[in-house]
């Protein structure tokens, strides 16, 4: 099980189910800062949605309170607080945000922020027409945009199947917005571009 597989991670228990201590060290990352629309944002500083590019992206931010999840109809997964070490977590094909519930029930009782978008072609208000809308360029500006709608420096990002080589396109070409990644069931660009070109399987 996807829950599984991310709790065995090597890369995570410290750093996003555990302490929150790398090296000996505190980790020390943005905090949310407030946020300028009442109407699309809870009190305490989460989130439900973010635009980008013309779109508008619905987001599944565990520092929404309650109230507002009932108000909006949104189902819960929790409620983290909104200055948590933040987790950005990319959904793959075809999937929405709700593949990450599990995950997310066990981040936040680790008292982490988790934020999970639905990535363009699976959020209402994000579908544009034509194959270059879903350029992974393209797309990593939407994460990038996440990270400002929230008022974050920088985040934990996980991604899983087609989420997984987005969060390599995020953190190859934007390192400083990335604490940690953790890339589950999709290989680094560089590798499967070798495998691809000298693998023996017919």
């Amino acid at each position: 099980r996807l829950r599984d597989r991310l709790r065995r991670h090597r890369g995570l228990p410290g750093e996003l189910l555990g302490s929150g201590v790398r090296g000996g060290r505190p980790v020390t990352l943005g905090n949310a800062r407030p946020l300028a629309d009442p109407a699309r944002h809870c009190l305490a500083g989460g989130m439900e949605t973010f635009s980008h590019d013309g779109l508008t992206f619905a987001v599944r931010d565990t520092a929404v309170c309650a109230d507002s999840r009932r108000a909006s109809g949104s189902a819960a997964d929790g409620v983290g607080a909104p200055d948590g070490e933040p987790v950005v977590l990319l959904h793959g094909f075809p999937q929405t945000s709700l593949a990450w519930s599990a995950v997310t029930e066990r981040l936040v009782r680790a008292g982490r922020r988790c934020l999970a978008p639905d990535l363009r072609g699976y959020s209402p208000g994000a579908r544009p027409s034509g194959r270059t809308a879903y350029r992974l360029d393209v797309m990593t500006g939407d994460v990038l945009a996440l990270l400002d709608a929230a008022g974050l420096d920088r985040a934990h990002v996980v991604g899983h199947d087609w989420g997984g080589g987005l969060a390599w396109a995020v953190a190859t070409a934007h390192p400083e917005r990335v604490a940690r990644l953790t890339v589950l069931s999709t290989p680094h660009p560089a590798a499967m571009g070798w495998a691809m070109r000298h693998g023996t399987q017919g």
